[in-house]
């Protein structure tokens, strides 16, 4: 992996983040793990500022916190006024635990137990990501116990190549995860949800997959959500305002690899998400979609990106072990 917090010193000694490895598994002992958080801080600055200029003030990047899922990673995310997903009641017990805000959270998976549905609820998170239809019915009769409305996004598959690994690959029609769009069983679990009085579908969430570094891969599912958004406006009268667009940017492990341009990546998206709201509201007068008016008049769902997790684990972390000769191993291949 490509990382410039990895150094030598000119006596041959590892560095990361400045500090000397050797002298930090003697004092700490092996197998240790480093995470530099002042890099990981700068990011998640540079990734809320970049939605800021680019989606408006009512985006919220998430980070995928089951790549490094601890109480101090929590902290760090809720100081900084990040989101997180959580995927298991582990880890959303654990945010919980370091303070971080509980509307803040969205639980996601598609095999959350009764007991993950309860627990969610009781705690008052803030999104549940449902991604099937017996999930849409288990965590209705949950929240009608409880006596809430529980906001939900709704998980669909866009029928997207992303162009990367196949055992990462999550948006394609055939994914076990989510509703495809293109065989109508996103529309039916969307009337389904939208017939359930305790819970509140907010909108929609799509994950295209990990180790993405193609730009045009969001700018392509922006192309079937948005107009997916205006059919659901169409044909039940309800206009979704939040849009998830999920899918991990690319860790760079070799020269070959490009370093994703996040700042320059968001704008291009953002001026995408300009466009294609402009051109499905000229098709679908009818279809006006609530959101900040930063895309030219344009009016679209709240931007959110979630599975920042691999760039921030591959980017922020080091692995140093004794295996009786001293190794460092990448946290992200470690995953």
């Amino acid at each position: 992996m490509l990382s410039n917090n990895i150094d030598r010193t000119p006596e041959g000694v590892l560095t990361f983040a400045g500090y000397d490895v050797t002298q930090l598994a003697k004092e700490y002992g092996t197998p240790l793990y480093l995470m530099d958080e002042a890099r990981i801080r700068a990011n998640c600055r540079m990734y809320l500022q970049a939605f800021r200029d680019h989606f408006g003030p009512g985006s919220l990047p998430l980070y995928a916190s089951k790549a490094a899922s601890f109480k101090q990673m929590y902290r760090i995310m809720a100081e900084e006024g990040m989101g997180v997903d959580v995927v298991s009641s582990g880890e959303l017990y654990t945010a919980l635990s370091a303070g971080f805000p509980a509307e803040r959270i969205y639980f996601h998976g598609n095999c959350k137990t009764d007991a993950d549905l309860a627990y969610g609820v009781s705690q008052g998170i803030g999104f549940f990501v449902a991604d099937n239809r017996e999930e849409l019915l288990a965590l209705e009769k949950t929240a009608a116990e409880a006596n809430v409305t529980q906001k939900i996004l709704l998980r669909v598959t866009p029928g997207i190549d992303p162009h990367t690994y196949e055992a990462v690959s999550t948006g394609k029609v055939d994914s076990k995860f989510g509703a495809a769009v293109e065989t109508g069983q996103a529309m039916e679990l969307v009337k389904l949800a939208l017939t359930l009085p305790h819970l509140d579908l907010r909108g929609l969430h799509c994950h295209v997959g990990s180790q993405v570094f193609g730009e045009d891969v969001y700018q392509r599912t922006l192309d079937i959500m948005v107009p997916f958004l205006a059919s659901i406006r169409e044909e039940t009268g309800v206009t979704l305002t939040d849009l998830n667009l999920g899918g991990g940017y690319g860790v760079p492990y070799i020269e070959s690899d490009k370093h994703i341009g996040r700042t320059r990546t968001h704008e291009r998206r953002g001026n995408t998400f300009a466009f294609v709201a402009h051109a499905n509201m000229t098709r679908h007068a009818s279809a006006s979609l609530r959101h900040t008016d930063c895309f030219s008049g344009a009016h679209m769902p709240a931007a959110r990106l979630r599975s920042l997790g691999e760039y921030f684990r591959g980017e922020h972390g080091t692995l140093s072990a004794n295996t009786g000769e001293h190794y460092i191993f990448h946290w992200a291949t470690l995953q």
